[in-house]
């Protein structure tokens, strides 16, 4: 009776919806369907606002009894507020601040379960927090400094009632690669984030998170769980002095193992044991019985309560012995020590620092220094989030808003940088602890929130005692789900191809956990353009050919296409006609549609027909509207393989003896005699491109060389110029090891005569060209800067010469190579802390054995046996006499690329043509 009830409001609203009936009918049924006269609206809308909100709250109330909480019954209770109160823009309220779809009908029931949700996951996110704050290499207090603020914005802004917000281990890692352990950098990381993350959401941009495919995540969170665990080991031993990247983390975590500390290696091992024992007593207990008997229900619900907040009892116990320990005047344990004391003051987040040495750290140059961190924070810190919440929305029966997760979670991070927070996402643990205690709305965040801030307002000199095992104990636990060895598995099992870029992202992530993500997204990227650009096409013969597209027609498939077609119907003997199945096809672009034209027209002058079977209207106006010759299509693939087999079009034999027998040789003559002259061309480019593209190979092993040679032989003399380290040798490394993979791709492609290899070749090309004439007119326009900075660097390593280090001896290399003293003249020295004690170095006499240690501390004798000249005077004027012919090489590499996409290019295209005429 209830449901058809529904059913009927329902309709009546949705049809009444669109047709605007009588009004005050509108109201009858309405108040009548709540159990109320219509008298008793009336009087509700003359009494008043008083009485309107009354009315107001018992339609709220009515609103569970008759409609349900979720779904159809949500709808119409936004009807029936619309209509009763008038207020239009109810929806679209509800929509920005969610707390309005469960704050009117908040109850005692609730509030008691959000109580116990919020307790229990405080006592959790206590010390995880903590834990996390050394992952990312802060001070703990600023694990806690981000533990609170997500609880109160996300109750007002989220859709999900059990997701809680707050450091997590992922993004602590991620944070630790970018801030290198300074808090204003963490604050700034923590203000941009959120900005970018609100900003998406207002932008609607929440769908780039799609492009993240589901392996990558899993590869990414399984080498993060591996990367967080074991740099936790070093805690667990007691060892310090250990590097952040991974690999050398590996191997000077083994090398430094006879230094370990015994107290914290045992208290170590004592909270992994204890925090292994209650998360298998946990998972142990199975579903609860409710005909048990009450002692057996307690001793579930204790063991429960006990697991569930084992971190804290673990970290409680340690720091117990760690203090008691202490008080004896013993230190056998590594302590977090001093902590700042008291809540985090609320003030604008700095956007400058002033170092030691009192340089002042703009924010701009913050910014350039964070860099990826901008964009693979954001998204990885949404992705995770948004991801938990769909997964507990699923298991709950409830839906998400994404866009507005996504705003909730940026204008907390905004929020947060007044706090002095790094950037937070949601907790998979956490929020698992939320919902297994039965919160029934995000107001329990807010409990967590008070939790969090009476630890930072009463706890804080407490955690000077918490030993650093301890914290490691709890990372190790919490991270050690994350790898799943059941993922490789199911790969394997559905799709091998998959384990491609979960590998990738596994194994990059290593390096650099930012890197991981970057390289996984880019070959599913690969994979994910493969499957548009070679789409699976059926072909079936009834007599006719029949190919069946299975997805949309874009560009990147055209020659795919084309390939297919002339394969099986235009070069078969004799040519074939062909019915093309585009039922599944669903867009078409305007390269597609040109290619179909020379397609049509291939067929026409071999006498055989292409019809199209089975267009969508959208396709289909798009090829009318470009007057294709010979068009013709059909509604389903029956009806044209009935129009090819049953005679109705007009052969080809028959064309060509209307148009006469001296017609019909005239395009195959004229076609042959073109295929003959296109022949000898072929081979001639193939031959050009080949010689080209051995050349171009060439320049890169001379540029890789010349990389390597910097980078191992010239690191002292390259330090001369550039004031601080330089990547010059790693951009001639890198620019010659593509120039080299670009040649061998050139060779191959010349060699398989492949277009679209060509025209890819031709790209690639086209990226060198531009870069190298960058690098070119950058190197002429700044030459001046390039010899202010050199007059810099040489200064300085004659001021601070030893005659040791690598700057000294380059110092001394060139003044012998060049036959100069100084940097302007041999006067520079007498500044230098090497003259007081030794003199003018002897690399700058004229006659070393004419030279000795009191004659070189003599200035008046050594003027006369020293160079007069300065080397930088030299080096400039060597740089201003060549800079003409180094520029001239410069743009001549350059602009000789042209030549290669020049021949690529119209090998591509004759190599089209030939194939064209070869029909």
């Amino acid at each position: 009776m209830i449901l058809k009830q529904k059913e009927k409001t329902l309709f009546t609203l949705r049809e009444r919806n669109f047709r605007h009936v009588n009004p005050s009918h509108d109201r009858d049924q309405l108040t009548q369907s709540l159990g109320q006269s219509p008298e008793y609206l009336n009087s509700c809308e003359t009494r008043g606002s008083k009485s309107s909100v009354s009315f107001q709250k018992h339609l709220w109330r009515s609103k569970k009894k008759l409609f349900g909480s979720q779904g159809e019954g949500q709808q119409i209770c936004d009807l029936l507020m619309e209509r009763v109160t008038g207020i239009r823009w109810y929806a679209a309220l509800r929509s920005c601040f969610p707390i309005l779809t469960w704050l009117p009908r908040y109850n005692l029931t609730w509030l008691k379960m959000d109580l116990i949700a919020g307790l229990t996951v405080g006592l959790t996110a206590v010390p995880q927090a903590l834990a996390y704050a050394e992952v990312a290499g802060l001070p703990v207090q600023y694990g806690l400094y981000s533990a609170f603020m997500g609880g109160f914005i996300y109750c007002i802004f989220g859709t999900s009632k059990d997701i809680t917000l707050g450091p997590t281990a992922i993004m602590s890692l991620l944070c630790s690669a970018y801030i290198g352990g300074d808090p204003v950098f963490a604050v700034v990381l923590t203000l941009l984030c959120g900005v970018i993350q609100a900003g998406m959401a207002l932008l609607r941009l929440g769908f780039l998170l799609d492009f993240i495919s589901y392996p990558v995540i899993k590869g990414f969170t399984c080498a993060a769980a591996v990367t967080i665990g074991f740099g936790q080991v070093k805690n667990i031993l007691g060892l310090k002095e250990i590097p952040q990247q991974f690999f050398l983390q590996v191997y000077y975590t083994f090398h430094k193992i006879p230094e370990a500390r015994v107290g914290d290696v045992i208290l170590g091992l004592c909270c992994l044991f204890f925090l292994v024992v209650l998360m298998l007593m946990k998972n142990s207990l199975g579903s609860s019985e409710d005909d048990a008997p009450l002692l057996v229900r307690s001793a579930r619900r204790l063991v429960w309560s006990l697991a569930t907040i084992r971190n804290a009892l673990v970290v409680i116990a340690a720091t117990g012995v760690a203090y008691s320990v202490e008080a004896t005047g013993h230190h056998f344990f590594s302590l977090t020590g001093k902590t700042a004391k008291g809540l985090p003051p609320f003030k604008a987040p700095p956007l400058s620092e002033t170092g030691a040495n009192g340089t002042v750290i703009t924010f701009s140059d913050i910014t350039k220094d964070l860099g990826g961190g901008l964009a693979v924070i954001p998204l990885m810190g949404v992705l995770e989030s948004i991801a938990i919440a769909k997964a507990f929305g699923s298991k709950n029966n409830y839906r998400i808003d994404a866009n507005q997760e996504l705003f909730a979670i940026g204008l907390t991070n905004i929020m947060g940088s007044f706090v002095s927070a790094y950037p937070v996402t949601g907790s998979f643990g956490r929020t698992a602890v939320n919902s297994q205690t039965g919160v029934c709305s995000p107001a329990g965040g807010i409990v967590t929130g008070v939790i969090v801030l009476l630890s930072l307002a009463f706890l804080m000199p407490l955690f000077f005692y918490i030993p650093k095992a301890s914290l490691a104990a709890v990372i190790i636990c919490a991270v050690s789900p994350m790898i799943d060895f059941r993922v490789p598995v199911q790969l394997w099992r559905v799709k091998r191809l998959d384990l491609l870029p979960f590998l990738v992202t596994f194994v990059v992530s290593f390096w650099e956990v930012q890197y991981g993500i970057v390289g996984g997204v880019v070959v599913s990227g690969f994979m994910l353009l493969y499957t548009v650009a070679r789409p699976k096409v059926k072909v079936s013969d009834h007599g006719v050919l029949l190919l069946e597209l299975d997805s949309g027609l874009s560009f990147p498939v055209t020659e795919h296409l084309s390939r297919l077609v002339y394969k099986h119907a235009l070069h078969a003997s004799p040519p074939r006609c062909l019915v093309l199945d585009c039922s599944h096809v669903s867009s078409i672009d305007f390269t597609v549609v040109h290619e179909l034209t020379e397609l049509l027209k291939q067929f026409e002058l071999n006498g055989v027909s292409m019809i199209f079977a089975g267009l969508k209207p959208s396709v289909l106006k798009v090829l009318l509207t470009a007057d294709l010759p010979g068009f013709r299509h059909t509604d389903r693939v029956d009806e044209a393989l009935q129009l090819l087999t049953s005679g109705s079009r007009v052969t080809g034999a028959q064309r060509r003896r209307r148009s006469g027998e001296s017609q019909q040789h005239k395009p195959t003559a004229l076609m042959a005699s073109r295929r003959m002259e296109t022949k000898p061309v072929i081979t001639c480019l193939k031959t050009l491109l080949i010689v080209y593209s051995f050349v171009f190979w060439i320049t890169g092993a001379i540029l890789l060389a010349v990389g390597l040679w910097g980078k191992f032989i010239l690191g002292p003399y390259i330090s001369l110029i550039a004031e601080n380290s330089t990547n010059a040798p790693y951009v001639l490394i890198g620019t010659g090891t593509t120039i080299i993979v670009f040649g061998l791709f050139g060779c191959f492609a010349t060699c398989r005569g492949s277009p679209w290899m060509l025209k890819l070749y031709a790209m690639f090309l086209s990226l060198v060209f531009l870069a190298e004439l960058i690098a070119g007119i950058s190197g002429f326009v700044f030459r001046h800067e390039i010899k202010g900075t050199f007059l810099r660097t040489y200064n300085e390593a004659v001021q601070n010469y030893n005659a040791q280090d690598e700057r000294s001896i380059a110092v001394d290399n060139v003044q012998r190579s060049l036959r100069c003293c100084g940097v302007l003249n041999y006067t520079s020295w007498f500044s230098s802390v090497y003259y007081p004690v030794s003199g003018i170095p002897p690399s700058c006499c004229a006659n070393i054995s004419d030279c000795t240690s009191s004659d070189m501390r003599n200035a008046t004798i050594a003027a006369t046996k020293v160079y007069q000249q300065g080397c930088y005077e030299l080096v400039t004027t060597f740089i201003e006499t060549n800079m003409g012919i180094i520029a001239g090489v410069t743009f001549g590499i350059a602009f000789s690329q042209l030549i290669g996409m020049l021949l690529a290019c119209c090998l591509s295209r004759f190599i089209t043509a030939n194939q064209y005429e070869m029909v």
